[in-house]
């Protein structure tokens, strides 16, 4: 049986909310609706996206920030996102298949702005609204990216970008 993120999200919010771990084919809607409403709904995906992140993907913090991305011998794209964000939920697979099929071209950083110690460093880089994605290259931002992107516009941005 296949089951894609979307169905394991949907049983996942129906097992915690201790209904049958069927779904009627009537009730897509409503099991959508209640699954929205349950306060556990951006934990279940952090965990997912976390649990499903490629090996090309690192996870930085402001303490670790200059050495992973600003002294990177390799393009850094930095994700600076929330697990509270839906449109970051939702970016997160897109950024990791293009981070796989470019692996050594450049490394896509994760950096959590809900951390409190992060919190100075989103503001540094001025970040008003996630997900906010910025490419660096020599310790420079030379691209910017805001909000959900599609995975065709991102992979075309990301060609010019670094120069293919």
């Amino acid at each position: 049986m296949h089951w894609n993120l979307t169905s394991i999200f949907i049983k996942l919010c129906l097992y915690f909310k201790g209904e049958k771990m069927k779904r009627q084919k009537d009730q897509p809607k409503k099991i959508s609706r209640e699954c929205a409403d349950t306060p556990f709904v951006f934990k279940v995906l952090y965990v997912i996206i976390m649990c499903t992140m490629s090996q090309n993907t690192v996870n930085a913090t402001a303490a670790d920030f200059e050495k992973i991305v600003l002294k990177s011998d390799i393009p850094a794209l930095v994700d600076f996102w929330a697990p509270w964000c839906g449109p970051c939920l939702a970016m997160a697979p897109i950024l990791d298949e293009y981070a796989a099929a470019n692996a050594g071209k450049f490394k896509l950083v994760k950096v959590d702005v809900n951390e409190e110690n992060n919190k100075p460093l989103a503001r540094n880089y001025g970040i008003r609204g996630i997900p906010n994605m910025k490419l660096f290259k020599g310790g420079e931002v030379v691209h910017e990216f805001i909000g959900l992107q599609t995975k065709e516009s991102l992979e075309s941005e990301m060609k010019e970008a670094l120069g293919k």
